[in-house]
């Protein structure tokens, strides 16, 4: 048996029905990652879409947020704690900007 590193990633494309309508479709999809090589500290796992270019990702074993889990379970753990974050940010980014919004309409006034 392989073992492998999961990871929750959220994907959707732009789509429409056959009238014409918006459809967009939402995916939740599991990545699975080889480990190539293990430390009494770390993995190290393969991802062509690493951001250093090399195609691996180093997970360290005690890290509070890792960025694969050995479990799926975790992993789907560590996906809604991402997503609540991000919501999060964006819901105050929706604030400041209605906020902006508002400023800019009485300058419009005037």
């Amino acid at each position: 048996m392989e073992v492998q590193l999961y990871r929750y990633e959220p994907d959707w494309e732009a789509a429409h029905d056959d009238e014409g309508y918006p459809n967009n479709v939402r995916r939740l999809n599991l990545r699975k990652f080889k480990i190539i090589s293990r430390t009494e500290k770390s993995w190290t796992i393969e991802d062509k879409y690493a951001k250093n270019k090399l195609g691996y990702h180093i997970v360290r074993k005690d890290a509070r947020k890792k960025f694969a889990y050995p479990t799926k379970e975790e992993a789907m753990e560590n996906f809604i704690a991402r997503t609540m974050r991000h919501m999060g940010i964006l819901k105050h980014k929706d604030y400041m900007l209605q906020g902006f919004m508002k400023t800019a309409e009485k300058m419009k006034i005037k």
